[in-house]
């Protein structure tokens, strides 16, 4: 299929709209141009819609703890390398797992930081390399995309936003009612 990606795309955005998790983790791979940021920027826009959308993935598991109390989904753009403690980290906010740390300026308080996060990141590399981070990844290949320019792509977003919206409400709330 010519867009089997989008499979997983859609999957990832209804789970995204859950108040609790575990979340999959969105991981967009794609040659340079091939649309990774403006995919990752129109998702966000959806359900988590605030500047700056996209950030670096934070190399402190506690940087990425405090990023995740103020935010429903977290945006990572060009990941190019993911530390063990990083990757472990990923995991558990993805499941809702937490940690503790000291808190600043003391020796003797923990700061505790639970929560459980949609995340999305993207990569013209193959960063996501163990195994108990690629069990939580929902990974998607983009194709090279036909030259467009970022501002075509970004009006047919706009273009495209209500409805997308509204039929990923309506799937949300008919799976709400069966269940």
């Amino acid at each position: 299929p010519r867009h089997a990606w989008l499979r997983a795309v859609v999957c990832w955005l209804l789970a995204a709209l859950r108040p609790e998790g575990p979340y999959p983790i969105l991981y967009v791979r794609g040659e340079q141009s091939s649309g990774k940021s403006t995919l990752a920027r129109a998702l966000l826009s959806l359900i988590d819609p605030r500047r700056p959308d996209m950030r670096a993935l934070p190399r402190d598991p506690r940087d990425l703890a405090i990023r995740a109390e103020h935010v429903h989904v977290l945006g990572f753009d060009n990941v190019s390398a993911i530390s063990g403690e990083t990757s472990d980290a990923l995991c558990r906010l993805a499941t809702g797992d937490g940690f503790d740390t000291r808190q600043l300026h003391s020796d003797r308080d923990l700061a505790v930081f639970e929560a459980a996060r949609p995340m999305l990141m993207t990569s013209i590399v193959d960063a996501a390399r163990r195994p108990d981070l690629l069990d939580r990844t929902l990974m998607i290949d983009l194709p090279k995309r036909a030259e467009r320019c970022d501002d075509e792509l970004r009006a047919a977003v706009e273009l495209h936003r209500p409805h997308v919206l509204g039929a990923s409400l309506h799937a949300v709330a008919h799976a709400l009612g069966a269940s």
